[in-house]
């Protein structure tokens, strides 16, 4: 049987984001529209934080396009890079 860590390729590179929670769902739709380019998972539950925080995961052989579509994404939410 695998285990989530068995699911994580190891040379995916990492990076935590925060957006605005009004912004959230905005977010999503762009990852998710932009299938294979990363995977996200959101870290925080509480939903009473202004703000939601993603962990999100690219393969480098897509950091190009990758650090594209967030430069792009940049310039309509506010992100905040948090680590």
């Amino acid at each position: 049987m695998k285990t989530k860590s068995d699911l994580f390729d190891p040379t995916c590179l990492y990076e935590e984001i925060t957006v605005r929670k009004d912004e959230a769902s905005f977010v999503y739709f762009i990852f998710d529209a932009n299938d294979g380019l990363c995977f996200y998972s959101t870290l925080d539950d509480n939903k009473h934080l202004p703000t939601r925080t993603l962990g999100v995961w690219h393969h480098p052989t897509l950091h190009v396009e990758y650090k594209m579509m967030m430069d792009h994404l940049g310039k309509s939410v506010s992100i905040s890079f948090t680590n």
